[in-house]
């Protein structure tokens, strides 16, 4: 089987492609992010432009190629609901460009998206279900050369697509809850998302929009810091194991290794500090190694 880029790579490749600079920020390390107007209000500034060419391609072209981009295939990755929204986009902005300027893509707003795709890796989102291999050969086929209005139309739909999908991820997460248990019934109104695409857009930041879609409960930050600290755990080669053996209580011996590799075990889960899991630990099961263990379980 040949060997598929990661969807970083691709993503660097993309990035590569529109002259973008791209970086990953921390989770939780960036604050949260506005853009406001007068009176505190959010300015939505942001509105299709109105071009007479892009890259030398006359605009009714370039109409004409996004019409039939638009009603061809979905890209891969795409549900029907999510293509049904890319649709929905462009009639509400007057079925033209999203993403390109005079000169070819925005390279603002094209940094802008592949920055937030990115950083979606922070959200556990599965960055492969997006369009990213597509989206990377679109935005390199442009650099050959001059383009032409099919090539431009690919690339356009292929960023909103990417946008969409990743916007509807942070509204709705990629997993239907009732996929996990028959007791979770979330229902996201179908309204809200099709509103929260459309301000999305329109904010002149494309990823600080993107950024506010994400829940803003404490507990989600919480969780996105707790996966960036178990991929470091993974990373450094996961958890202590424990060699195997009976039940450990308060008070009853047992192998020195088998102890202290327990205390390694809860000290790296946070149940215990590091002076419990020191050289010079007891080689019995105390109080607070066996109820971290109960704890731990």
């Amino acid at each position: 089987m040949p060997h598929r880029p990661s969807a970083l790579t691709l993503l660097a490749a993309a990035a590569l492609a529109a002259g973008c600079d791209v970086q990953s920020s921390d989770a939780g390390s960036r604050p949260a992010q506005t853009a406001q107007g007068a009176g505190g209000e959010v300015d939505r500034s942001w509105t299709a432009p109105t071009l007479a060419a892009v890259a030398g391609v006359p605009a009714a072209e370039l109409t004409t190629a996004l019409t039939s981009r638009l009603g061809a295939a979905r890209p891969d990755g795409l549900s029907a609901g999510q293509w049904r929204r890319v649709n929905a986009l462009y009639q509400r902005f007057g079925s033209t460009t999203l993403w390109m300027d005079e000169d070819g893509p925005d390279r603002a707003r094209a940094t802008a998206l592949l920055r937030a795709l990115v950083d979606a890796d922070q959200d556990a989102l599965q960055l492969n279900e997006y369009p990213l291999p597509a989206l990377a050969a679109a935005l390199g086929a442009l650099k050959q050369g001059r383009p032409t209005a099919q090539q431009l139309a690919d690339a356009d739909v292929l960023m909103t697509s990417a946008f969409t999908a990743l916007a509807e991820d942070l509204v709705t997460g990629q997993l239907d809850p009732s996929a996990v248990t028959e007791d979770w019934h979330i229902r996201t109104e179908e309204k809200a998302i099709d509103t929260a695409l459309v301000r999305a857009l329109q904010e002149p930041a494309t990823d600080q929009a993107l950024d506010r879609l994400r829940p803003a409960d404490p507990d989600y930050a919480a969780l996105r810091q707790a996966l960036v600290r178990y991929r470091q755990v993974s990373a450094a080669g996961a958890w202590p194991t424990v060699p195997s053996g009976r039940a450990l209580k308060p008070g009853e011996p047992d192998a020195a290794a088998r102890l202290q590799a327990l205390r390694a075990r809860l000290t790296a889960e946070g149940f215990l500090d590091g002076d419990s899991a020191g050289a010079n630990a007891p080689r019995t099961g105390d109080t607070a190694v066996a109820a971290s263990a109960q704890v731990g379980s």
